[in-house]
């Protein structure tokens, strides 16, 4: 059987992937409450809450009835989106973009193709994208930590400011330092800190919930691209804090099923430089959610076809041997 054709080995657990990502979730959201206070913790609540009943209205929809196994296998997932939705927003979100996001990561995106590891889109990434276009502007309004913000369904722009990261790439300017942008004190998404990023994909690449060679090959094409048009090197220090959130919670999720080498290789070199584009061309500091969504395709052909390299050489050719 030629290696195209080949189905992708399915790992062990399928719900390893689910645990992996409510643990990490959990530690960002944790973190995000002592930073920001109640309305983050209410903002997961509802998250978790919305995306819970979402998956619940799916099985009804499927099922006609709740199965013991669509309860165990259907539930993890949807409270780990529910978290991711949470983390990746600014703590200023309004509660009904919350709500929406839930939805539509869960019911749109991956119910309607059928459930967990069917998806064509990756469903916090493409709620994310649904929440910034449905709800103008709500996503570039955000808090430094330890502000006292109301609990009120809307916060509005007077209460707030811009983020590190859309300040650097629309006004070129670096607030804060290096020790605070390591410890997400600046202001950005709920769960930006870059030490807690880093230490969760780590985390993912040694349980291989998804591929290293995917990830350092993003980051470094990323970096390189962002050092040719900016030339300095602490710019590309916080572009990079920038968009990790982006490639380790949404953009990575399918290549620990990718077959070889080449399409990790591939899948990573586009990924960053699809994000490069987004934020230096089209100034958009979500590029790396955006990159995620435009290529979630590909990452579906690589992880169920077996593509790489060596599929593009005709069968013949492969039989030729030198003297």
């Amino acid at each position: 059987m030629s290696d195209s054709l080949k189905s992708p080995v399915q790992p062990a657990n399928p719900n390893k992937f689910a645990v992996d990502t409510l643990i990490v979730t959990s530690v960002l959201a944790i973190t995000a409450v002592f930073y920001y206070g109640r309305r983050a913790a209410v903002i997961a609540l509802i998250s978790v809450a919305a995306a819970v009943l979402s998956d619940i209205a799916a099985s009804l929809l499927r099922y006609k009835s709740l199965k013991p196994k669509t309860l165990f296998s259907g539930f993890l997932p949807a409270i780990g989106t529910g978290l991711i939705n949470a983390v990746i927003m600014p703590v200023t979100i309004p509660y009904g973009a919350v709500i929406a996001g839930a939805v539509v990561s869960v019911l749109v995106l991956r119910a309607a193709f059928g459930g967990v590891r069917s998806e064509i889109i990756n469903p916090s990434a493409g709620a994310l994208l649904f929440v910034f276009y449905a709800f103008p502007g709500r996503l570039n309004i955000f808090t430094r930590i330890f502000t006292d913000l109301p609990l009120s369904a809307v916060i509005y722009p007077e209460n707030a400011g811009g983020s590190f990261f859309g300040r650097l790439i629309n006004e070129g300017v670096i607030t804060g330092d290096i020790p605070e942008l390591v410890a997400g004190r600046l202001p950005f998404m709920m769960g930006g800190c870059l030490l807690l990023i880093i230490a969760a994909a780590v985390f993912f690449i040694i349980r291989r919930d998804f591929s290293g060679i995917s990830f350092i090959t993003a980051c470094a094409v990323f970096f390189g691209i962002t050092y040719a048009v900016r030339g300095d090197i602490t710019v590309c220090l916080y572009a990079l804090a920038g968009i990790l959130p982006a490639i380790t919670l949404t953009a990575l999720t399918l290549t620990s099923r990718f077959s070889g080498f080449s399409a990790k290789l591939i899948y990573g070199a586009l990924l960053g430089g699809v994000c490069a584009l987004f934020v230096w061309y089209s100034k958009n500091e979500y590029g790396g959610f955006f990159a995620a969504v435009i290529l979630s395709p590909l990452a579906v052909y690589f992880a169920n076809s077996g593509w790489g390299l060596k599929n593009i050489i005709p069968d013949r050719f492969k039989k030729i041997k030198l003297s």
